[in-house]
């Protein structure tokens, strides 16, 4: 990787964040988001993943992060601030991936991974504390076990919030600040009752933010998943008030609350930027590099291509130089009428 021009991060920051608005398609120093996928696998069967499915269909080379991959990002690791070590699938089922944690963490970065919990017993629980795991969100679509069993198929609730439960207490002795530990609770007909409900099982959890979120249309362009998600979703009408139920009573439980329903309602209009491609690089199991997680198209293959080959290579340009002239991508479309742009990493632009 050749030598950027940015010191540090607090730099590398700035310089990015000027170059995106002024709409430039080069990167003036590395990005500011890595997403590692740590698996593409899964111990459970959920009917709305897009793992379970099989997408992307085109087979991968590996279903583990391939750590050979590690040294080809190192170099832009000083000007990086937060990796999200997630992806297709469970990141606990990776053999080693307290060794990528710890690798990272060399660099005092933050990190940060989804897990659905079930596999998260008392030694790996201590691990994600020895190692300095930043934040980790919790997969749980229902308060109640037989909901949850309905759409996280495989799991158990009450083993689930045990395990919860032993992180907490672990952290609460060891008096550490993190991990931050978030709820994600993907809301569909199945469970809509239960968005209330979700806000008293976080809080009894030792949880410190509960997200409520729509099934997302982003996999719509397969027919299997396209069908599970007419029959499923809930409609913004259905689910505001009981989301606004949700964070009231959040609000008194000391709790925070953010759900996507509350944001599009406020923000009606249609994003006019997005900053992904001048903040973020994503690397899958075996190499490939997204951007974010509609892009379906690969921007490069960091297994047979340098770093900034495709940092700044012609994927990541054009993609830039499209978004700054105000055109989105087709693959853009759901998430533009959804109102997601932005959405994610948004803290990062600054005023």
């Amino acid at each position: 990787m050749p030598p950027f021009k940015v010191k540090d991060r607090e730099d590398n920051l700035a310089a990015l964040r000027q170059s995106f608005r002024a709409g430039r398609e080069e990167a003036p120093g590395p990005p500011a988001v890595l997403y590692l996928e740590a698996t593409a696998i899964c111990n459970l069967r959920c009917p709305m993943c897009p793992t379970i499915i099989g997408l992307p269909r085109d087979p991968y080379r590996t279903r583990v992060f391939d750590l050979d991959l590690l040294p080809k990002i190192e170099p832009a690791l000083p000007f990086v601030r937060r990796v999200f070590l997630s992806g297709g699938g469970e990141p606990l089922l990776h053999p080693r991936l307290f060794d990528i944690v710890r690798a990272l963490k060399r660099h005092d970065l933050e990190i940060h991974f989804n897990s659905n919990a079930t596999l998260m017993d008392q030694e790996r629980a201590r691990l994600i504390l020895d190692t300095g795991v930043d934040t980790i969100s919790f997969s749980i679509d229902g308060a109640t076990p037989e909901t949850y069993a309905r759409i996280r198929v495989g799991g158990n609730l009450d083993a689930v919030c045990e395990n919860i439960l032993f992180l907490a207490a672990e952290k609460k002795a060891r008096g550490s600040r993190t991990p931050f530990l978030n709820m994600q609770f993907t809301a569909q007909r199945e469970n809509l009752a239960e968005i209330p409900e979700a806000v008293r099982l976080a809080a009894g959890l030792g949880i410190n933010h509960l997200v409520i979120e729509p099934l997302t249309p982003v996999y719509n362009f397969d027919p299997e998943y396209r069908r599970y998600y007419q029959a499923h979703v809930a409609s913004p009408a259905e689910a505001l008030p009981l989301t606004r139920r949700a964070a009231a009573l959040a609000a008194e439980l000391g709790v925070l609350f953010t759900s996507h329903y509350l944001f599009a309602a406020d923000h009606p209009e249609p994003p006019r930027v997005c900053a992904e491609p001048w903040l973020t690089f994503g690397v899958r199991v075996d190499g490939r590099v997204f951007t974010c997680c509609g892009m379906i198209e690969p921007m490069g293959d960091l297994a047979v291509s340098e770093f900034d080959a495709i940092w700044n290579g012609p994927a990541y340009r054009a993609l830039r130089r499209a978004l700054a002239a105000g055109t989105f991508p087709d693959c853009c479309a759901l998430c533009v009428s959804e109102n997601r742009a932005n959405h994610f990493n948004e803290d990062l632009l600054g005023g």
